[in-house]
């Protein structure tokens, strides 16, 4: 999988990506789904959306209040696909993207870790940079500060639906879209 690098960073299409985890600590706390949603960069119309329950190799390392946010229930995770299968799709359907999302170290770090692990290079699936909405955010919203700097705090404070309880990575993907799209106009 090769990118296109012969499209300016401002033509490439920005995958707007959330991950939910059994925790916080990278290589010890694992992947339990993903949501993805392409976006063309200069129109902002929606290419593809996705999403994947994983299984976890060792949900014993789970911290109950990971599982809790993300409404993890073994049962309801019996057919997830395997960390291989599951980073196969999302490199076949991110393609040449450039990676965006609200603070998107966080789900660089277990992507890029997965992409390893799976024997895969996530930078031949996708752009080197990656693109974070929380900067932008909080360079936007400088003057009219949200109560809560969170996702879904800047999201309310811009008029926008909440995330629900149970966090879903598609929910969390097309809340971090909407997001961008509400601060691109405020800035």
């Amino acid at each position: 999988m090769e990118t296109n690098k012969a499209k300016s960073i401002f033509e490439i299409p920005l995958a707007f990506t959330d991950i939910e985890t059994t925790g916080l600590r990278v290589g010890y706390h694992e992947i339990l789904e993903i949501g993805l949603v392409v976006v063309d960069q200069m129109t902002l119309a929606v290419q593809d959306e996705w999403e994947i329950k994983v299984a976890p190799s060792h949900p014993e390392r789970a911290m109950p209040s990971s599982l809790a946010i993300n409404g993890y229930h073994e049962d309801q995770w019996a057919n997830a696909a395997s960390l291989a299968d599951a980073i196969q799709e999302y490199a076949r359907r991110a393609q040449g993207s450039l990676l965006a999302g609200w603070n998107v170290r966080f789900d660089a770090a277990f992507l890029s870790l997965a992409f390893s692990e799976c024997g895969m290079d996530i930078y031949k699936a996708m752009d080197y940079h990656a693109f974070d909405v929380m900067p932008l955010a909080l360079e936007a919203l400088r003057e009219n500060r949200p109560p809560r700097f969170s996702l879904n705090g800047v999201a309310a404070h811009l008029g926008l639906p909440q995330e629900p309880t149970i966090h879903r990575a598609l929910n969390g993907a097309h809340q971090a879209f909407e997001v961008y799209k509400a601060v691109r106009k405020v800035a």
